[in-house]
């Protein structure tokens, strides 16, 4: 079964590679998303466009109890692609 991730309404992920609980490779809007849990309350997020440029490469640190899924979002959002 093709993996989907409904991040809001109105953005949906259809090209998606990885999906675990503590990792993210996947596709929108022709950027490559990739995204990393490090500890309880860290992810690490790069969201690369088609030519390499990056929109958002680093740290996101929260108050933990964050899933992949809010990682996803917060990577969108920091990247402006929402």
């Amino acid at each position: 079964m093709k993996k989907r991730l409904q991040v809001q309404k109105g953005c949906r992920i259809d090209k998606i590679d990885v999906m675990t609980s503590d990792a993210f490779e996947g596709e929108y809007k022709n950027c490559l998303l990739s995204i990393q849990k490090e500890s309880h309350n860290s992810f690490y997020i790069t969201v690369e466009t088609p030519g390499g440029g990056h929109l958002y490469d680093g740290w996101w640190l929260h108050g933990g109890n964050k899933t992949i899924k809010d990682a996803v979002k917060e990577a969108l959002m920091g990247a402006k692609l929402i």
